[in-house]
């Protein structure tokens, strides 16, 4: 998936916060539908990656946007409440469980395990050529 630099910039309107240099650059170049993430304790876990909202087309050929990865963080920010860190900026990845990886207010990329004690956040290398 590729998406413009006006899309980008819309989203990050959305936002109200710049995405991290790395990230844009995988937006813009194109980023494969999943990405493999690996942790520092040894786990594995392929990410479905979410990206601004962008137009697409459904079956009748009509133009709608989609929710865009803001949109969606929102959701789950509402969803979780108070179980939702602070400092998670937004989510661009989900793997079908509830576990996201985030960028952290800081710009960082995590990994958010949901059903974890205190909900951590964890530390993770990923392989971008997909999973």
């Amino acid at each position: 998936m590729r998406f413009s630099e006006e899309e980008i910039a819309a989203e990050e309107k959305k936002l109200g916060a710049r995405l991290p240099d790395a990230l844009r650059e995988r937006y813009l170049d194109e980023l494969p539908e999943s990405v493999l993430v690996r942790s520092d304790d040894g786990e594995d876990a392929e990410f479905s990656v979410l990206g601004p909202s962008a137009t697409d087309t459904d079956t009748k050929g009509r133009a709608y946007p989609t929710a865009g990865m803001t949109q969606e963080t929102q959701e789950v920010r509402e969803m979780m409440g108070e179980f939702f860190p602070d400092e998670i900026l937004v989510a661009w990845g989900a793997d079908g469980t509830g576990d996201l990886v985030v960028v952290l207010k800081d710009g960082s990329l995590r990994w958010w395990r949901h059903d974890q004690p205190e909900a951590e956040l964890v530390a993770i290398e990923i392989d971008w050529s997909g999973a």
